[in-house]
This record gives structure tokens, sequence and C-alpha cells, in this order.
């Protein structure tokens, strides 16, 4: 009897691996020039204040079954007069990866790449200090990479509400920058097996 060929993940051992970002930017709705990227920024409300972060992934080097895949981003909120407010910041999945951090822009046309699905939401403090925070991106992640092997993902505020400006590190310090953390099952293939049976 011959069997167990074929590939197994479920008793690997998850690998992570750390990406950084292709393309990163922040618009301004209906600002006149792309803004820096020294800091991306995020704000919501629904006028010619609003910003949302763009940023995107190579996935080309990931193979295996993801296990986990979580952004990660360095900051802190602003404006709230208050030290003890905590800010919603919503990450949003973007089919749309043709867009180019060095001319991204939010115009009246609403050329900016459209929020896909909303993917999680954190509470980043305002305390005067930055800190770490982390967005669960774990499915859109896994269609990206059976895909095109592209991620795009937006930051965003709910436009409903008194938007309060998160400011996340982009600076030269590269430790500090947005990365993509994604943790992969390696494939392991089965090796055949085969029984006889005795017939003595």
């Amino acid at each position: 009897i011959s069997g167990n060929t074929g590939t197994d993940y479920i008793n690997s051992v998850a690998i992570p691996t750390q990406l950084s970002a292709s393309e990163a930017a922040s618009v301004q709705k209906n600002a006149s020039s792309p803004l820096d990227t020294t800091d991306l920024l995020v704000k919501g409300g629904d006028d010619d204040n609003s910003i949302r972060t763009y940023l995107k992934y190579d996935l080309s080097q990931l193979s295996g079954k993801i296990a986990t895949a979580k952004l990660y981003v360095y900051g802190r909120t602003l404006e709230s007069k208050n030290e003890k407010k905590t800010v919603a910041n919503s990450l949003y999945g973007v089919e749309d990866d043709l867009w180019s951090g060095n001319s991204l822009m939010w115009d009246s046309d609403d050329n900016q790449p459209a929020l896909g699905d909303h993917l999680s939401t954190i509470q980043v403090k305002d305390d005067g200090f930055d800190s770490w925070y982390v967005f669960d991106a774990t499915l859109f992640v896994k269609d990206q990479l059976a895909g095109d092997k592209t991620v795009s993902l937006a930051i965003a505020q709910d436009p409903a509400l008194t938007g309060y400006l998160t400011q996340l590190y982009n600076g030269a310090d590269s430790d500090k920058r947005p990365y993509l953390m994604v943790e992969t099952y390696p494939p392991v293939e089965l090796a055949s097996v085969t029984v006889s049976a005795d017939k003595t």
C-alpha cells in the first residue's frame, strides 16, 4: 500500500519575513501638490483637511502558506486637546496597485486609489509619545499573494467623525518606518511510504 505523498503545512514552523514598503505616501483632499513623506499623516472629516496614507508591499519573495500578516506603524495622534484621548485609525485593502507615491493626489475627481474592504482598526494615543501600533492584514495579504503578489494598503479615519491628525514616522531611521511582518508556513513535501503485507 502506498500513500502520504503531497504537501503538508500543518506540521511546519511559521517563518517570519519583514517587508519594507516599496511605496509610501499621504494624500490630502484637494491639496495643490503631493505631501512630504518624511511623516505619513492620517486625518478624518469630510473637508479639505482630510488625509489618508497609502502603502505598497512586494510579496514576491514569500512562499508557502500565510499564517499571519501584520502592519506595524510608529507614531502618535496630535491635535486632540486631550492627552487621554485615543483616535481610531482603520486599515483598508486597496485593489489598485498602479499608484506612485511621487505623484499620488486626492483631487476633485477622486483620483486616489479607492478604499476596499475594512481590515482592522487601532486606537492611537495622544499622550505626547510615539509608540508602535499593529494592524491585522492577514486575509487581504493572503488574497494578494495568491494573485499579483503586490499588496496596497490604506490608513484612514471615519469621514463622518471629527478628524484628529495621526502622524506616523517614515523618516531616515529605517527601524521605525512602517513594515509588514508576514509569517508563512513553508511547504513540506511528504515522502512516499510503501507498506507490504506479510502473507506468512
